[in-house]
């Protein structure tokens, strides 16, 4: 009479083969994920600024965009929040009891993204221009070496462009 199954030896091996796949595969998926989220959040910015661009020409008015911690108000290094909103009083705070009107609150996904802004706001135009000087955003990943910067045009035009994130 022939049994049948697997012997001691061939699943340890195949375990052990298993073992140094596992161990070779799982930090690759780790990076994976973590660039996938911070792709996730560049989209997102990039539709967001897109949008207050698109809206300022509708609208014919004033759209700001900044990063904000808890309190609706501009901040520009660390902000965890992305607002876009009609700032009729110029303070770059959100105060719809002053008449602002708040038409986007994005979160960010990961707490390990670092944003770095070279100014803490970006106010697009009635003509879909850029208002001041032309903007930048810094985003990088804790985990990652490599990251992206969204540049911004005074046309109102943004462009992404790979950083090195190993020295921030």
């Amino acid at each position: 009479m022939k049994q049948s199954g697997f012997t001691l030896l061939e699943l340890l091996v195949t375990l052990s083969i298993l073992s140094i796949l596992m161990f070779v595969g799982l930090p690759g998926i780790h990076t994976l994920q973590t660039q996938a989220t911070l792709d996730a959040d560049i989209n997102l910015l990039r539709s967001v600024f897109f949008s207050a661009r698109q809206l300022a020409v509708e609208q014919h008015k004033d759209i700001t965009v900044c990063f904000s911690a808890e309190n609706h108000q501009c901040i520009e290094n660390s902000g965890t929040t992305l607002l876009m909103f009609m700032d009729e009083n110029n303070d770059h705070i959100v105060n719809e009891s002053q008449g602002d009107e708040l038409f986007t609150t994005q979160n960010l996904n990961s707490s390990a993204i670092k944003i770095t802004t070279n100014q803490p706001y970006f106010i697009y135009q009635s003509d879909g221009t850029i208002a001041g000087t032309p903007g930048s955003v810094k985003i990088c990943h804790s985990s990652l070496d490599t990251g992206k910067t969204i540049i911004f045009a005074m046309s109102g035009r943004m462009r992404a462009q790979s950083i090195d994130c190993s020295a921030h």
